[in-house]
């Protein structure tokens, strides 16, 4: 899959957080930061900071903050919809991004919608299974 960019990209991976099972949702994770890994791209990832968040004691204001922060240091983000129940954080962080004029790519599960993320993405990825958005996502060019 090409997704007409010259160079290897910086990635932000946006995902759902609330309401979702933590062990799960990090293993899922990691598999799809190794996909991008494996197609030569830098990816971020912030549940690798969600101890850091707990730790400190980090308000929702304080993690979105340093969340737009982190989104300032990537040309890409990578949103993984697979719910059509919406997240505040993920909408917040793609509209940021948005603004910003970050390449957004929409990976979203089949026969769910996200309209607003729909609109705004540049790319669109669609998936049955997280085995097969990392098989596409390490052969992105």
């Amino acid at each position: 899959m090409k997704l007409n960019h010259d160079d290897f990209m910086k990635i932000f991976l946006i995902y759902r957080f609330t309401g979702e099972n933590f062990l799960e949702l990090e293993k899922a994770c990691n598999k799809i930061i190794t996909s991008l890994h494996k197609a030569g791209h830098t990816c971020f990832c912030s549940i690798s900071k969600e101890e850091f968040y707990k730790k400190n004691h980090l308000t929702r204001k304080e993690i979105y903050l340093d969340l737009i922060n982190e989104i300032d240091k990537f040309d890409t983000v990578l949103c993984v919809v697979t719910s059509n129940e919406k997240s505040e954080g993920m909408i917040f962080e793609t509209g940021y991004a948005f603004a910003k004029g970050k390449r957004i790519i929409l990976a979203i599960k089949n026969g769910i919608k996200s309209e607003l993320i729909e609109y705004v993405a540049h790319d669109r990825i669609d998936f049955n299974t997280y085995d097969e958005l990392c098989d596409k996502l390490s052969k992105i060019v």
